[in-house]
Protein backbone atom coordinates (compact mmCIF):
# COMPACT_ATOMS: atom_id res chain seq x y z
CA UNK A 1 0.00 0.00 0.00
CA UNK A 2 1.21 3.59 -0.97
CA UNK A 3 1.48 5.64 2.18
CA UNK A 4 -0.61 8.75 2.54
CA UNK A 5 1.06 12.03 1.26
CA UNK A 6 0.16 14.54 4.49
CA UNK A 7 0.90 18.29 4.44
CA UNK A 8 1.59 19.58 8.06
CA UNK A 9 1.62 23.38 8.69
CA UNK A 10 2.90 24.56 12.08
CA UNK A 11 2.04 27.85 13.38
CA UNK A 12 3.65 27.66 16.80
CA UNK A 13 1.19 27.21 19.80
CA UNK A 14 1.55 25.12 22.98
CA UNK A 15 2.22 21.84 21.16
CA UNK A 16 5.66 23.58 20.11
CA UNK A 17 6.28 24.65 23.65
CA UNK A 18 9.25 23.97 26.16
CA UNK A 19 9.19 24.20 29.93
CA UNK A 20 10.86 26.65 31.69
CA UNK A 21 12.36 23.72 34.11
CA UNK A 22 12.96 20.42 34.05
CA UNK A 23 10.32 17.71 32.72
CA UNK A 24 10.34 16.26 36.30
CA UNK A 25 9.76 19.86 38.04
CA UNK A 26 7.72 21.80 35.50
CA UNK A 27 4.40 23.17 36.21
CA UNK A 28 2.43 23.12 33.12
CA UNK A 29 1.64 26.59 33.02
CA UNK A 30 5.49 27.65 33.43
CA UNK A 31 6.67 27.07 29.62
CA UNK A 32 7.20 29.15 26.37
CA UNK A 33 4.78 28.39 23.26
CA UNK A 34 6.27 28.35 19.60
CA UNK A 35 9.52 26.59 20.51
CA UNK A 36 9.73 23.45 18.33
CA UNK A 37 9.65 23.71 14.33
CA UNK A 38 7.86 21.67 12.06
CA UNK A 39 10.07 19.11 11.80
CA UNK A 40 10.80 18.89 15.24
CA UNK A 41 7.54 17.84 15.50
CA UNK A 42 7.39 15.05 13.44
CA UNK A 43 10.76 13.99 14.73
CA UNK A 44 9.30 13.68 18.20
CA UNK A 45 7.05 11.24 16.68
CA UNK A 46 9.04 8.94 14.79
CA UNK A 47 6.38 6.24 14.62
CA UNK A 48 4.62 9.03 12.16
CA UNK A 49 7.76 9.99 10.24
CA UNK A 50 8.05 7.02 8.45
CA UNK A 51 3.78 6.48 8.76
CA UNK A 52 3.56 8.92 5.60
CA UNK A 53 5.26 10.90 3.49
CA UNK A 54 5.28 14.78 4.49
CA UNK A 55 5.62 17.82 3.18
CA UNK A 56 6.35 20.62 5.83
CA UNK A 57 5.33 24.73 6.00
CA UNK A 58 6.12 27.06 9.12
CA UNK A 59 4.38 30.29 7.73
CA UNK A 60 5.11 31.78 11.51
CA UNK A 61 5.71 30.81 14.75
CA UNK A 62 4.18 31.97 17.92
CA UNK A 63 1.85 31.69 20.68
CA UNK A 64 -1.48 32.22 19.56
CA UNK A 65 -2.48 34.84 22.18
CA UNK A 66 -0.57 37.01 19.34
CA UNK A 67 -2.68 36.03 16.48
CA UNK A 68 -3.25 38.96 14.11
CA UNK A 69 -5.51 39.52 10.95
CA UNK A 70 -2.32 39.32 9.35
CA UNK A 71 -1.52 35.80 10.65
CA UNK A 72 -4.86 34.38 9.49
CA UNK A 73 -4.56 35.61 5.78
CA UNK A 74 -0.95 34.20 5.32
CA UNK A 75 -2.32 30.88 7.40
CA UNK A 76 -5.18 30.73 4.90
CA UNK A 77 -3.16 31.02 2.20
CA UNK A 78 -0.78 28.12 3.14
CA UNK A 79 -3.76 26.28 3.69
CA UNK A 80 -5.40 27.25 -0.10
CA UNK A 81 -1.67 26.54 -1.23
CA UNK A 82 -2.15 22.64 0.25
CA UNK A 83 -4.90 22.29 -1.32
CA UNK A 84 -4.21 22.73 -4.88
CA UNK A 85 -1.55 20.42 -4.29
CA UNK A 86 -2.03 17.51 -5.88
CA UNK A 87 0.60 16.22 -4.52
CA UNK A 88 -1.22 16.63 -0.96
CA UNK A 89 -3.85 14.06 0.16
CA UNK A 90 -4.63 15.45 3.41
CA UNK A 91 -3.47 18.96 5.76
CA UNK A 92 -2.32 19.25 9.49
CA UNK A 93 -2.15 22.62 10.92
CA UNK A 94 -0.92 22.75 14.61
CA UNK A 95 -2.26 25.53 16.19
CA UNK A 96 -2.35 27.49 19.60
CA UNK A 97 -5.36 26.56 21.72
CA UNK A 98 -5.88 30.11 22.56
CA UNK A 99 -7.22 31.00 19.05
CA UNK A 100 -7.98 28.38 17.23
CA UNK A 101 -11.60 28.61 17.86
CA UNK A 102 -11.00 32.31 16.09
CA UNK A 103 -8.56 30.74 12.89
CA UNK A 104 -10.74 27.69 12.40
CA UNK A 105 -13.96 30.09 12.20
CA UNK A 106 -12.23 32.14 9.62
CA UNK A 107 -10.70 29.42 7.70
CA UNK A 108 -14.43 27.58 7.26
CA UNK A 109 -15.75 30.89 6.14
CA UNK A 110 -13.38 31.78 4.13
CA UNK A 111 -11.94 28.90 2.12
CA UNK A 112 -14.14 28.39 -1.44
CA UNK A 113 -16.08 24.97 -0.82
CA UNK A 114 -14.73 23.74 -4.14
CA UNK A 115 -11.41 23.56 -2.63
CA UNK A 116 -12.71 21.85 0.29
CA UNK A 117 -11.81 18.12 -1.10
CA UNK A 118 -9.50 17.17 1.36
CA UNK A 119 -9.09 17.19 5.32
CA UNK A 120 -8.00 19.95 7.30
CA UNK A 121 -7.10 19.07 10.69
CA UNK A 122 -5.84 21.87 13.50
CA UNK A 123 -4.07 19.78 16.30
CA UNK A 124 -3.38 21.78 19.74
CA UNK A 125 -2.37 20.66 23.23
CA UNK A 126 -2.84 22.00 26.75
CA UNK A 127 0.65 20.80 27.61
CA UNK A 128 3.99 21.44 26.25
CA UNK A 129 5.97 19.02 23.99
CA UNK A 130 8.47 18.20 27.31
CA UNK A 131 5.95 17.78 29.85
CA UNK A 132 5.46 14.38 31.34
CA UNK A 133 2.01 13.77 30.41
CA UNK A 134 2.27 16.07 26.86
CA UNK A 135 -0.96 15.35 25.17
CA UNK A 136 0.20 17.41 21.74
CA UNK A 137 1.78 13.40 20.62
CA UNK A 138 -1.32 11.98 20.83
CA UNK A 139 -3.34 14.45 19.33
CA UNK A 140 -1.47 14.61 16.32
CA UNK A 141 -1.01 11.19 15.86
CA UNK A 142 -5.60 10.78 16.11
CA UNK A 143 -5.51 13.63 13.42
CA UNK A 144 -3.09 11.67 11.16
CA UNK A 145 -5.62 8.25 11.80
CA UNK A 146 -8.20 10.28 10.98
CA UNK A 147 -6.70 11.97 7.86
CA UNK A 148 -5.40 8.67 6.69
CA UNK A 149 -8.46 6.53 6.71
CA UNK A 150 -10.84 9.15 6.07
CA UNK A 151 -13.21 7.83 8.70
CA UNK A 152 -14.30 11.63 9.30
CA UNK A 153 -15.78 11.91 5.83
CA UNK A 154 -14.59 13.24 2.08
CA UNK A 155 -13.67 16.94 3.64
CA UNK A 156 -13.36 17.73 7.15
CA UNK A 157 -12.38 20.62 8.95
CA UNK A 158 -11.91 21.01 12.43
CA UNK A 159 -9.94 20.50 15.72
CA UNK A 160 -8.65 16.96 16.99
CA UNK A 161 -8.48 16.96 20.83
CA UNK A 162 -8.59 14.37 22.95
CA UNK A 163 -9.90 12.05 20.66
CA UNK A 164 -12.70 14.19 19.39
CA UNK A 165 -12.92 15.79 16.20
CA UNK A 166 -14.81 19.03 16.44
CA UNK A 167 -16.01 20.89 12.98
CA UNK A 168 -14.56 24.44 12.55
CA UNK A 169 -17.84 26.15 13.08
CA UNK A 170 -18.18 24.41 16.63
CA UNK A 171 -15.08 24.88 18.39
CA UNK A 172 -14.77 26.73 21.48
CA UNK A 173 -12.15 26.37 24.59
CA UNK A 174 -14.54 25.96 27.15
CA UNK A 175 -11.57 25.28 30.28
CA UNK A 176 -8.15 27.40 30.68
CA UNK A 177 -6.45 24.35 32.38
CA UNK A 178 -6.84 20.59 32.03
CA UNK A 179 -6.10 18.42 28.70
CA UNK A 180 -9.80 18.36 28.16
CA UNK A 181 -10.41 21.80 27.31
CA UNK A 182 -12.73 21.70 24.78
CA UNK A 183 -14.61 19.31 25.80
CA UNK A 184 -18.56 21.06 27.34
CA UNK A 185 -18.48 21.57 30.95
CA UNK A 186 -21.59 19.66 30.85
CA UNK A 187 -22.03 16.68 28.69
CA UNK A 188 -24.58 17.64 26.00
CA UNK A 189 -25.94 20.67 27.61
CA UNK A 190 -24.99 23.19 25.22
CA UNK A 191 -25.47 23.08 20.97
CA UNK A 192 -23.91 26.28 20.00
CA UNK A 193 -25.94 27.57 16.39
CA UNK A 194 -24.92 29.23 13.52
CA UNK A 195 -26.28 32.36 13.37
CA UNK A 196 -28.50 33.13 10.19
CA UNK A 197 -28.00 37.01 9.81
CA UNK A 198 -26.36 38.34 7.14
CA UNK A 199 -23.64 37.45 4.34
CA UNK A 200 -21.84 35.44 5.90
CA UNK A 201 -24.00 32.66 7.64
CA UNK A 202 -21.68 29.93 7.41
CA UNK A 203 -20.91 30.40 3.70
CA UNK A 204 -17.73 31.01 2.12
CA UNK A 205 -17.24 34.37 1.94
CA UNK A 206 -15.01 36.21 -0.52
CA UNK A 207 -13.51 38.96 1.30
CA UNK A 208 -10.53 41.37 0.46
CA UNK A 209 -7.47 40.29 2.75
CA UNK A 210 -5.95 43.73 2.73
CA UNK A 211 -9.36 45.28 3.81
CA UNK A 212 -9.57 42.52 6.55
CA UNK A 213 -6.25 43.10 8.35
CA UNK A 214 -7.42 46.63 8.80
CA UNK A 215 -10.99 46.47 10.08
CA UNK A 216 -11.26 47.23 13.58
CA UNK A 217 -14.23 45.43 15.85
CA UNK A 218 -14.10 46.22 19.65
CA UNK A 219 -15.89 44.44 22.35
CA UNK A 220 -16.99 46.42 24.85
CA UNK A 221 -17.78 44.24 28.12
CA UNK A 222 -20.55 45.73 30.36
CA UNK A 223 -19.45 46.19 33.78
CA UNK A 224 -21.06 48.34 36.59
CA UNK A 225 -19.42 51.61 36.43
CA UNK A 226 -17.89 53.77 33.26
CA UNK A 227 -15.30 51.91 31.88
CA UNK A 228 -18.26 50.82 29.32
CA UNK A 229 -19.40 54.32 28.35
CA UNK A 230 -16.24 55.16 27.62
CA UNK A 231 -15.13 52.65 25.83
CA UNK A 232 -17.99 53.20 23.24
CA UNK A 233 -17.03 56.76 23.19
CA UNK A 234 -13.35 55.57 22.03
CA UNK A 235 -14.72 53.93 19.44
CA UNK A 236 -17.27 56.51 18.43
CA UNK A 237 -14.07 58.97 18.05
CA UNK A 238 -11.83 56.24 16.49
CA UNK A 239 -14.63 55.54 13.44
CA UNK A 240 -14.90 51.52 13.81
CA UNK A 241 -16.25 49.52 11.45
CA UNK A 242 -18.69 47.79 14.01
CA UNK A 243 -19.07 47.52 17.93
CA UNK A 244 -20.05 44.71 19.77
CA UNK A 245 -21.95 44.98 22.63
CA UNK A 246 -21.26 42.37 25.57
CA UNK A 247 -24.04 43.06 27.62
CA UNK A 248 -25.56 41.74 31.05
CA UNK A 249 -28.35 38.61 30.58
CA UNK A 250 -29.91 38.85 27.16
CA UNK A 251 -28.02 41.57 25.53
CA UNK A 252 -29.96 44.25 27.67
CA UNK A 253 -27.46 47.39 26.70
CA UNK A 254 -27.30 49.76 29.94
CA UNK A 255 -29.80 52.74 29.13
CA UNK A 256 -26.00 55.40 29.66
CA UNK A 257 -24.99 53.92 26.83
CA UNK A 258 -27.84 54.17 24.09
CA UNK A 259 -26.91 57.95 23.28
CA UNK A 260 -23.38 57.40 22.60
CA UNK A 261 -24.68 54.25 20.42
CA UNK A 262 -27.02 56.14 18.72
CA UNK A 263 -24.12 58.52 17.79
CA UNK A 264 -22.46 55.55 16.44
CA UNK A 265 -25.11 54.50 14.15
CA UNK A 266 -25.80 57.50 12.64
CA UNK A 267 -21.93 58.07 11.98
CA UNK A 268 -22.21 54.69 9.93
CA UNK A 269 -20.93 52.46 12.38
CA UNK A 270 -22.47 49.21 13.14
CA UNK A 271 -23.54 48.18 16.63
CA UNK A 272 -24.31 44.41 17.02
CA UNK A 273 -26.17 43.53 20.21
CA UNK A 274 -24.21 40.60 22.29
CA UNK A 275 -24.38 38.94 26.09
CA UNK A 276 -21.27 38.45 28.28
CA UNK A 277 -23.31 34.74 29.38
CA UNK A 278 -21.54 32.25 27.55
CA UNK A 279 -24.49 30.40 26.58
CA UNK A 280 -27.72 30.59 25.22
CA UNK A 281 -27.74 33.20 22.50
CA UNK A 282 -28.83 36.52 22.04
CA UNK A 283 -32.27 37.08 19.43
CA UNK A 284 -34.41 40.41 18.77
CA UNK A 285 -36.43 41.31 21.97
CA UNK A 286 -35.86 40.52 25.51
CA UNK A 287 -35.80 43.68 27.44
CA UNK A 288 -34.19 46.01 25.32
CA UNK A 289 -35.38 47.84 22.16
CA UNK A 290 -34.31 50.88 22.18
CA UNK A 291 -32.16 51.42 18.81
CA UNK A 292 -35.00 49.01 17.27
CA UNK A 293 -35.20 52.11 14.05
CA UNK A 294 -31.71 51.44 13.11
CA UNK A 295 -32.64 47.75 11.97
CA UNK A 296 -33.24 48.13 8.67
CA UNK A 297 -29.90 49.61 6.60
CA UNK A 298 -30.22 53.14 5.83
CA UNK A 299 -27.99 55.44 3.50
CA UNK A 300 -25.08 57.06 6.16
CA UNK A 301 -26.17 54.98 8.70
CA UNK A 302 -24.96 51.50 10.37
CA UNK A 303 -26.81 48.75 11.13
CA UNK A 304 -28.04 47.39 14.81
CA UNK A 305 -28.50 43.81 15.13
CA UNK A 306 -28.30 40.68 17.33
CA UNK A 307 -25.46 38.24 17.36
CA UNK A 308 -27.63 35.23 17.39
CA UNK A 309 -25.62 32.38 19.59
CA UNK A 310 -22.37 33.31 18.18
CA UNK A 311 -19.67 33.23 20.47
CA UNK A 312 -17.86 36.61 21.04
CA UNK A 313 -14.55 35.23 19.09
CA UNK A 314 -16.29 33.84 16.07
CA UNK A 315 -18.81 37.11 16.35
CA UNK A 316 -15.82 39.39 16.09
CA UNK A 317 -14.31 37.48 12.83
CA UNK A 318 -17.56 37.48 11.47
CA UNK A 319 -17.86 41.32 11.69
CA UNK A 320 -14.67 41.65 10.25
CA UNK A 321 -15.46 39.53 7.49
CA UNK A 322 -19.12 41.82 6.61
CA UNK A 323 -16.88 45.00 6.37
CA UNK A 324 -14.19 43.23 4.14
CA UNK A 325 -16.46 41.86 1.35
CA UNK A 326 -15.45 42.34 -2.09
CA UNK A 327 -17.74 44.61 -3.87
Amino acid sequence: MSLPRLHLIATGGTIAGLSHAPAAQAAPWSYSAAQLSAEQLLQATPDLLTAAHWTVDQPYSIGSQDLTPQHLVVLREAVLKALRDPAVDSVIVTHGTDTAEDALYFLHLTIPLALRTKAILFVAAMLPSDHPDADGPSNLRQAFAWASTGDLGPSPLGLAMQGRFIPAEKVTKWSTAGVAAFQPPTDGAFAERMDADGPCAGQYVDFDPDRFTQVEVPVVYCTPGPAPLHAVESAFKRHVQSVVVAAPGHGNIPETLVPVLRDCLLAGIDVVRASRVPHGGVEQGGEFNSLDNFRVPRSGCGVFREAGALSLNKLVVLEMLRHSVRT
